[in-house]
């Protein structure tokens, strides 16, 4: 095994680091808040509760029992989540995670302090051999198949569907003039 194969992330890795590079520094001027996530990708929420809380956020759930607490709350709604991969040649393939979503960051008394949207591509190199294995089964954004499917697909099916064409065009127009000459 190779050292870049053996030091790949997981399709899931990179889509939480897109993610923590898309929104995490929006409340860099919050000490606390409550954030309100979308369950819709639900591997981002944990990953940005922990990157908030290794630079020093206090991150409260929306709930009933932080009423007496006036935090300013942060939403987010995921509008985007992918990962495509394409060869490249010589065993490797070319990665790109993406996400875009949507905050709204809210003041204790409900004014908006933030209101925007953000999407962010990571691009990294994979080894082809080892794809397969970065998926994981219960996130469908990761079991990707591969947007090049080689010289097959990339050559000969088109050059196999206009020599068709052409062919059955010829043939159409060679046959109905032989017709028309013997009617």
């Amino acid at each position: 095994m190779s050292a870049l194969s053996s030091a790949q992330p997981v399709h899931l890795e990179r889509l939480q680091a897109a993610g923590i590079e898309c929104i995490a520094d929006v409340l860099i001027d919050a000490d606390s808040f409550e954030l309100d996530a979308d369950e819709r990708a639900p591997y981002l929420r944990p990953a940005l509760v922990s990157h908030w809380m290794n630079e020093g956020h206090t991150v409260y759930t929306i709930d009933s029992s932080n009423v007496d607490l006036k935090l300013p709350r942060f939403r987010y709604r995921i509008d985007h989540v992918s990962i495509h991969m394409r060869r490249l040649g010589s065993g490797l393939v070319e990665r790109t995670a993406s996400v875009a979503m949507r905050y709204i960051f809210t003041g204790p008394d409900a004014q908006i302090l933030a209101d925007s949207l953000c999407s962010q591509e990571l691009v990294d190199t994979v080894d082809a051999s080892l794809a397969d294995r970065l998926t994981d089964p219960r996130y469908e954004e990761t079991n990707v198949e591969f947007e090049d499917k080689g010289w097959l697909h990339r050559v000969l099916e088109p050059t196999v569907i206009v020599g068709a064409a052409v062919i059955g065009t010829y043939l159409f127009f060679n046959l109905r003039s032989k017709r028309s000459d013997n009617g």
